[in-house]
């Protein structure tokens, strides 16, 4: 059976106050210390592995919808946000195959400090637009190094 996305009120309907930081030179307070530089702040990745299965229409909706969710979350351009989903992935989770999701969320400076409430918002954001309970999604955050991380053919280092 085919998921479709949920309305929402609010741009995602979530409330983002409290571990999101937004403007234009804060970005700084979210993941990185001030020893980074801008080009060690960027390129978050954020992807969804879920067993629900999706409409064409739907995967479209919800990629761009992970992709603003991520920028905003993390407090970065979303020019700078990469975004994944595979939905329909075989699955289970406690012996079950119950609706589950499986979250990574890597960027360079991803700060240990920020991931439990971070963990939460993501885990919303999948209840809202999946329908996945929270309780059957498995988060995996991952800082990066900037010398084990390239884009346009160069590591960050």
């Amino acid at each position: 059976m085919a998921v479709t996305l949920r309305g929402a009120s609010g741009r995602f309907g979530l409330p983002v106050a409290g571990c999101c930081v937004h403007g234009q030179n804060r970005d700084r307070q979210i993941l990185a210390t001030d020893q980074k530089t801008e080009k060690e702040e960027t390129m978050p990745y954020f992807s969804i592995r879920t067993s629900q299965t999706l409409e064409a229409s739907a995967v479209t909706a919800l990629t761009r919808k992970a992709s603003a969710f991520a920028a905003e979350l993390l407090g970065k351009p979303e020019s700078y946000v990469m975004t994944s989903l595979q939905p329909g992935s075989a699955m289970t989770f406690a012996g079950s195959h119950e609706p589950a999701a499986f979250i990574e969320v890597r960027s360079i400076g991803l700060a240990e400090a920020h991931c439990s409430a971070f963990a939460e918002k993501i885990s919303a954001f999948i209840h809202l637009q999946l329908g996945i309970d929270p309780n059957r999604v498995f988060i995996d955050f991952t800082d990066l190094p900037p010398s084990r991380f390239a884009w346009n053919g160069k590591t960050f280092a």
